[in-house]
């Protein structure tokens, strides 16, 4: 067989041309089922059974389900020839779609049903052909929407790639989508060079969702249906699974492997059993006359074998289509495989009611009453320029005359202390070595001066784990930053800190990665010249870094970053600190960044879920004063921030830092402003950087999340 880069099997491709349209060659064979190898999840020994495996005798073409110019369901043939295209067929009508050297990679029906404007408020169904396809004389991925009546092309996306070992797509709308417009085809490619490419088609525009190294060997691809995970086969490895969330940590899980076996094909398909839905996973090798099948509980291997002038014939399959058909009434998994050998297609059918024995039908989930509120992000910094976790803090300095003029501070914490505009433009940058945390303070007090406006300075201080030390910086009135100097610690690896202000004076409480803390007061000369007195010294069992202060209350919030948040009360140097939220489900290790804000005049500390990629909000304002031995905060739910697709702005993962303000900063701010650390910056994959969320969002879902507490809570 002909060596091609991607795989030429579509996936999900209805198999009505089993009956209709090709000659098929009545030879049959025998298809036993075995269990597979300790891969399985569970072992399930099913009865061997006789099926009847037919070659197509004319080559293999797909047909799709469609609706003709005079209304009637009709079957749209897509045959691909090497060298000269894509042509689509429906009756009489045919269409040379797509000309040159074309590999097809997936070919679907979309089909959406949507409400129409009438009294009886009917759903009116649309359908759409959609074709992927990698041009080998362009070394392009070409997307195609296809009208069902005229079977025209649409609307057509070419993305230029390096390359293509696989290649598989999924395509569906949206619900409340209008008639004719593809909401989204999501695909994956895996290019020459052995790196993995996730893409969104949405509203014929493609978006690079992310791009990460997944090595040589994959040879094909497969999207279950909702496009959550993909699955590759490799000819090293086995069979890999990747979650297709973008978000989400760069993993994959190795669902099979066996040595000698190159696994080279692979598809999955969805199938009812009972009120559920269960996917099945196949894929296949040419070292082995058969394929394995994967439910959610099981693998089993089925042995294929075709009788070739009476004689059983072994094939060498290299790739696996999976489809739905109805056999005598009876529902099959339909499957068709090829034989590098012969080039030649073969298919058989397996009942369905024999794949329901191979695993119990799992009980609906029961209702949560967890409310997780969903936002997106506004604005995005520029990438810092380190790679690998680099960007880890932020802190917001407000420029009191001109608030819109603020800035953000953000640390690079592999050499550099970074400054953004408000729009994300990064305006300054001073390498003044690892600084891991900032924090920021304003109107502070210089010494021997009078004490009018023009006195007070504002300030900078970061963590600075190159020369453990706090830096300290000036901020002029245009925000720019001047490094002043460092404060000496007595911490052994300094790392998270927090700074507040009390009366002018400026405070800085700093933490090692051991546990313990340090409390320093800074003073400045007339000059500016900094001075620190340690004031007071603790520690936390375990790794903290996280620390915000309130400064009408004078507490200080610690995050322990594997227990949880601790309360103390820092308008003395006698108290100690207090566990006032250990970290308890739905809430997930670490605690990283911890922020206040206030809304309908409840204050609020917003920490970094980073387990889940989500923020805990709790409301502080049920904790008695900081003397207190019993009380918690009270948690009121979840935040988490999804990707904005129609601004091209990701979400986010995986948050170290965070600070947010009440301020009206102007424009889309004028009710404040949260800024986050972004773990994983895609869309297209970028080094890290931080994101921002309207302070209106952000209080909006406060809000909601507030009203679906019970009514003893709120």
């Amino acid at each position: 067989m002909t060596y091609r880069t991607v795989s030429c099997i579509a996936q999900k491709v209805i198999f009505a041309f089993i009956c209709l349209t090709l000659v098929i060659d009545k030879s049959c064979a025998e298809v036993t089922i075995e269990p597979a190898s300790e891969n399985a999840v569970q072992q399930h020994e099913l009865t061997s059974m006789p099926l009847m495996l037919s070659q197509f005798a004319h080559g293999f073409n797909r047909q799709l389900p469609s609706n003709s110019v005079d209304g009637e369901n009709r079957l749209v043939t897509v045959s691909v020839n090497e060298g000269q295209g894509i042509t689509l067929t429906q009756g009489n009508v045919s269409q040379h779609l797509l000309k040159g050297n074309f590999s097809l990679a997936y070919a679907d029906t979309v089909t959406v049903s949507v409400s129409t404007e009438d009294a009886d408020s009917s759903k009116a169904t649309h359908h759409a052909l959609i074709l992927t396809a990698f041009n080998h004389d362009t070394q392009a991925i070409t997307h195609v929407e296809v009208s069902p009546e005229t079977l025209k092309k649409k609307a057509s996306v070419n993305i230029l790639t390096d390359g293509s070992e696989a290649l598989c797509a999924q395509s569906f709308f949206q619900p409340e989508t209008q008639p004719g417009t593809l909401q989204e085809t999501h695909i994956v490619n895996i290019d020459a060079k052995g790196i993995f490419h996730q893409y969104l088609v949405r509203d014929n525009v493609a978006v690079s969702l992310r791009s990460f190294a997944i090595g040589p060997g994959v040879k094909s691809c497969a999207l279950n249906k909702d496009a959550t995970t993909v699955y590759l086969a490799d000819e090293n490895a086995g069979v890999w699974e990747i979650d297709t969330n973008i978000e989400s940590e760069v993993a994959r899980t190795l669902l099979f492997h066996q040595p000698g076996i190159a696994v080279e094909g692979i598809d999955t398909i969805d199938i009812p059993q009972g009120n559920t839905i269960t996917e099945l996973l196949a894929w296949v090798s040419p070292d082995k006359s058969g394929f394995w099948l994967k439910s959610p509980c099981n693998v089993n291997y089925i042995d294929v074998k075709w009788l070739n002038n009476q004689q059983k014939a072994a094939i060498k399959p290299e790739n696996i289509a999976l489809a739905l058909t109805q056999n005598a009434n009876e529902p099959s998994l339909s499957i068709v495989v090829d034989d590098d050998d012969s080039d030649a297609f073969f298919t058989a059918s397996v009942p369905l009611t024999t794949l329901y024995r191979l695993c119990p039908i799992a009980s609906a989930n029961e209702p949560t009453s967890l409310k997780v509120m969903r936002v997106t992000p506004d604005r995005e910094t520029q990438p810092v320029n380190h790679f690998g976790d680099a960007a880890d803090d932020p802190a917001i300095w407000v420029n009191q005359r001109e608030p819109e003029n603020s800035r953000i501070l953000g640390t690079d914490k592999k050499g550099a202390l970074n400054n953004y505009t408000l729009s994300g433009e990064l305006v300054q940058s001073l390498a003044i070595g690892r600084v891991n945390n900032v924090d920021v303070g304003l109107n502070v007090k210089r010494l021997a001066l009078s004490q009018t406006e023009s006195s007070r300075i504002d300030i900078a201080v970061a963590s600075n784990r190159s020369q453990n030390s706090l830096s300290v910086m000036l901020i002029d009135s245009d925000g720019l930053l001047e490094h002043r100097g460092e404060i000496s610690t007595g911490l052994n690896d300094i790392y998270g800190m927090c700074l507040f202000v009390v009366d002018g004076t400026a405070h800085v409480i700093a933490n090692d990665t051991s546990g313990q803390f340090e409390h320093h007061v800074l003073t400045f000369s007339e000059s500016a010249a900094v001075r620190a007195t340690l004031t007071q010294t603790f520690a936390l069992p375990s790794q903290p870094e996280g620390c915000v202060v309130d400064p009408k209350t004078l507490t200080a919030y610690l995050g322990e970053e594997g227990v949880g948040i601790w309360m103390l009360d820092v308008s003395t140097t006698r108290s100690t600190p207090r566990l006032v939220a250990p970290i308890n489900a739905p809430v997930e290790a670490d605690i990283e960044g911890l922020a206040l804000y206030d809304v309908d005049g409840i204050r609020y500390l917003i920490a970094s879920s980073q387990g889940n990629n989500r923020y805990a909000i709790y409301d502080t304002t049920a904790l008695p004063g900081a003397n207190a031995r019993t009380s918690t905060l009270s948690f009121v739910g979840l935040i988490q921030i999804d990707a904005d697709l129609d601004n091209r702005i990701d979400g986010v993962s995986e948050t170290d830092g965070l600070e947010a303000s009440n301020v009206n900063f102007g424009g889309i701010f004028s009710e404040g402003l949260w800024v986050v650390q972004d773990g994983r910056n895609v869309m297209p994959s970028e080094t890290q950087n931080f994101k921002f969320v309207s302070g209106s969002k952000l209080s909006e879902a406060i809000r909601t999340l507030r009203e679906n507490l019970p009514s003893g809570q709120k």
